[in-house]
């Protein structure tokens, strides 16, 4: 140690002592000034809010934001992964394509973390095609395996159409089924 290290401590030292010698003194005045204080810091703080919406904190012009809430009106939630498929030629109830969407749609359910009840696909086993019938309903599901040929692409076509949740653009809510009065 050198020094000037001894000099700055040794001053330091007398500093800190002045000081505690002066709060000492006016003991009363520091108290005051200190009460005084906190009241006012305490009067402010019954202002404050809590503020839980956390697009209130984010910055509504950036171009990733919009596209979130973009995501948010189409979808109807933000807190979603959304994994596109387009087939080349553009046909989607094909037996090569209808394949290859099961392939995935079980590879994301297999994806750590994810919920499993919330992933959204024709073959998905949760999404399921729902007919009434004379004797009440028929529950299947749209997809159960991936079709082998045209025929069985075809059909998962037809429960597609037919089922409520995909015969509608996505993002569209049903129509209300209100009972006329």
């Amino acid at each position: 140690m050198n020094g000037r290290d001894g000099e700055a401590d040794a001053g330091e030292s007398r500093l800190l002592a002045g000081y505690a010698r002066w709060v000492v003194r006016h003991r009363r005045f520091v108290l005051a000034v200190v009460a005084g204080l906190t009241l006012l810091l305490g009067r402010a703080a019954t202002r404050l809010h809590v503020e839980i919406d956390p697009d209130n904190q984010l910055p509504q012009d950036h171009p990733y934001i919009q596209t979130l809430n973009d995501l948010h009106r189409l979808f109807g939630d933000k807190n979603l992964v959304v994994v596109g498929l387009f087939p080349h030629d553009g046909k989607v109830f094909t037996p090569r394509f209808l394949g290859k969407l099961a392939e995935v749609t079980d590879r994301i359910r297999k994806v750590p973390g994810a919920n499993q009840a919330l992933v959204q696909s024709l073959a998905a086993p949760q999404v399921k095609d729902i007919q009434g019938t004379a004797d009440g309903m028929e529950v299947e599901r749209v997809m159960a395996e991936p079709p082998a040929d045209q025929a069985g692409a075809d059909e998962v076509r037809r429960r597609a159409r037919t089922s409520a949740r995909w015969s509608r653009p996505t993002g569209q809510r049903p129509p209300s089924r209100r009972a006329s009065s």
